[in-house]
């Protein structure tokens, strides 16, 4: 966590939106929701990246990023 962001590193480079595959392969994972469920919805060329969640339980999904937050 750095402030109020959560921040991810990823291996792949930027080509061809490979990283971007790479960071929302990776949140569906940790947040147990389906890859349609994320966006990028600002940033998607750029390191700062603001992904729209949609899921029924918001609460859960939140809760889950605090926690991917306190333990990396």
């Amino acid at each position: 966590m750095s402030g109020e962001r959560l921040v991810i590193g990823v291996h792949s480079g930027p080509q061809k939106g490979k990283a971007n595959d790479e960071l929302i392969d990776y949140l569906a994972g940790e947040l147990r929701v389906p890859r349609s469920s994320l966006l990028i919805v600002r940033g998607a060329t750029s390191r700062r990246k603001t992904i729209r969640i949609v899921t029924h339980d918001p609460a859960k999904a939140a809760s889950r990023l605090r926690q991917i937050g306190r333990a990396k």
